[in-house]
């Protein structure tokens, strides 16, 4: 597997929304629900971890391409 290049980096919720196309709000809610990994700095201040929004980009390409292909299973 190659080296990713949000390995390692915690991205600002806006940098967050923009790989996603979503939202900030989304991103927040994301993190709420489990499907993101992040950290709090300070009282305010919340960082996306970018190898959980890789991770998350994988698990939901895979899941849209198997919805696209009618092969997902429910």
């Amino acid at each position: 597997m190659a080296t990713s290049r949000l390995a390692g980096r915690l991205l600002s919720c806006r940098e967050a929304a923009q790989r996603l196309n979503v939202s900030p709000d989304s991103i927040r809610r994301l993190v709420r629900a489990g499907h993101l990994e992040a950290i709090r700095i300070g009282k305010r201040s919340l960082r996306v971890r970018g190898d959980s929004i890789e991770r998350y980009i994988e698990t939901h390409s895979e899941a849209n391409r198997l919805v696209c292909q009618g092969e997902a299973t429910w």
